[in-house]
């Protein structure tokens, strides 16, 4: 017959067993817990005995974080050189743009600090933060590999802070892999709308097929995390007033704002038109 389904997973399993505190008892802050020359009895054994292990618990805690912090230091200096070495490599002119450096290494740090906190203080879920808009400010006013490798090293950072990195990665790989091919040349407002609604949908299907690989009873499986990419969908929304934040920031020139300047509606055009046509056919031109 089928085996009965074990109550607990070995990770819930862990999560108890940890839960379980190891000291007993309580003493207040300043209380005397034996003297010299008391005689230990079995009450005053076993508060030493759970004092020496929450000492010893505590002191393996701050090992740990600080074996932790050191681990996550030495990644992200790894990363960020592989990304240096990139730039040095395949793009050097950039590096005579300070521009295009500091919005590089700009959004690098924003988005990591931001997820970190978001990690670190519990708020929310990662998944609202709408990482494709970096791929989406590179490719518009860069290359798209460099797009590519950007993002690429911004997810990898971020996964560090994480307990399920490998979905992270997953969904948000391929979210900047859809937004770098949407927006193979941008030329007008409505590429950035369809661009966020198709991100929105290819990360949601990425995440309900990975929940579809892990989980063999599809009535188990919740769908809260599709909430938390519906809501990053919408922030993506906001790509265009940010562009134009970025463009001014950087002293960038998008190919949006050639199509703007280029209008001939504008009062200084149609002057112009009217004033000197001459000069007007050849700023047409350019």
């Amino acid at each position: 017959g089928i085996p009965a389904e074990p109550l607990f997973r070995s990770r819930d399993l862990s999560d108890l067993t940890n839960s379980i505190p190891l000291a007993s008892g309580i003493v207040q802050r300043g209380q005397k817990i034996i003297d010299r020359g008391d005689i230990i009895d079995a009450k005053t054994y076993n508060i030493l005995l759970s004092y020496q292990k929450e000492l010893d618990r505590r002191e393996k805690n701050s090992q740990q974080i600080s074996v932790t912090i050191m681990g996550q230091i030495l990644y992200i200096t790894i990363l960020i050189t592989c990304l240096t070495i990139f730039l040095s490599m395949f793009r050097e002119d950039y590096f005579d743009k300070i521009r295009s450096i500091a919005m590089l290494y700009t959004l690098t740090i924003a988005f990591t600090v931001l997820s970190s906190m978001l990690v670190s203080h519990s708020i929310l879920h990662v998944y609202i933060i709408p990482f494709a808009m970096v791929p989406i400010f590179i490719r518009v006013f860069m290359d798209s590999r460099t797009a590519f490798m950007t993002h690429a090293i911004i997810i990898l950072m971020c996964a560090c802070v994480l307990h399920h990195p490998l979905e992270f990665i997953a969904v948000q790989m391929v979210a900047g892999i859809v937004a770098i091919f949407s927006l193979r040349e941008l030329s007008s407002r409505s590429q950035l709308f369809w661009t966020a609604v198709l991100v929105t949908v290819t990360a949601a299907l990425t995440n309900i097929s990975l929940d579809w690989i892990r989980n063999d009873n599809i009535t188990r499986i919740e769908y809260g995390e599709l909430n938390y990419l519906v809501i990053n969908g919408l922030l993506l929304f906001c790509s265009y007033p940010l562009l134009y934040l970025i463009e001014k920031t950087f002293n960038f020139t998008s190919n949006i704002t050639l199509i703007e300047l280029s209008d001939m509606n504008k009062e200084l055009l149609r002057r112009m038109s009217e004033v000197d046509p001459g000069n007007f056919q050849n700023f047409t031109q350019v």
